[in-house]
């Protein structure tokens, strides 16, 4: 037998191995590699898997709060966002009216939506907390309570005067409603957890 012919049956054999794996397997050395491609990172339902670092937005826009102040006095974290941006519930809670309606902030009224914690009892020594958002903000259905995570509200294309409050088309705070005194106080350190980049001026 010659060299060549010797050389030619080792190959032939080694090819028929792979081929014969290949079947045996379901190994295609050929095929394309399929690569997911991901969307967006978005809420779940009750928020505990959630990708997004803040809970109240999608996680594109959790980064680019500015802090809103009008005559030095805080009025809350400004976002220009898409008008139908979904807004999350922080925390299991309900809306105190389907529409927009004034809230009453450093004796001003503003436009906009009042979001209540429904985990504490009135009661409670903390007094309840509330997410206030601020702009012609849409709810996205009617219904009592609203799970963690949950999107209760939608962004409006309505935006703030530019030399009023920013020209921004969301503003969002947190405020405290203590039961015993009936006073509201503001509640920088809640923003602060969701959104943890902010440092509020002295």
């Amino acid at each position: 037998m010659s060299k060549s012919l010797k050389i030619f049956l080792a190959v032939l054999a080694l090819v028929s191995i792979a081929f014969s794996s290949a079947i045996i397997f379901n190994w295609n050395p050929f095929q394309k590699i399929k690569i997911a491609l991901t969307s967006s990172p978005t809420l779940t339902q009750n928020g505990e898997d959630s990708q997004s670092s803040c809970i109240v937005l999608d996680e594109a826009y959790c980064s680019q709060g500015k802090l809103v102040y009008e005559d030095n006095a805080f009025i809350g974290l400004g976002f220009r966002v898409p008008e139908g941006t979904d807004i999350y519930a922080p925390f299991n809670g309900g809306l105190d009216s389907n529409e927009n309606s004034l809230i009453y902030i450093n004796q001003r009224f503003y436009s906009g939506l009042t979001f209540r914690d429904l985990t504490l009892t009135p009661s409670d020594s903390r007094g309840r907390d509330f997410l206030m958002v601020l702009g012609y903000n849409q709810p996205v259905k009617t219904k009592q309570v609203f799970t963690k995570g949950e999107a209760f509200a939608q962004a409006g294309s309505f935006t703030f005067d530019e030399t009023y409050l920013g020209g921004y088309n969301l503003i969002l705070t947190f405020r405290n409603l203590n039961s015993k005194t009936g006073e509201w106080v503001d509640n920088f350190d809640l923003l602060k957890q969701f959104f943890n980049y902010i440092e509020k001026q002295p």
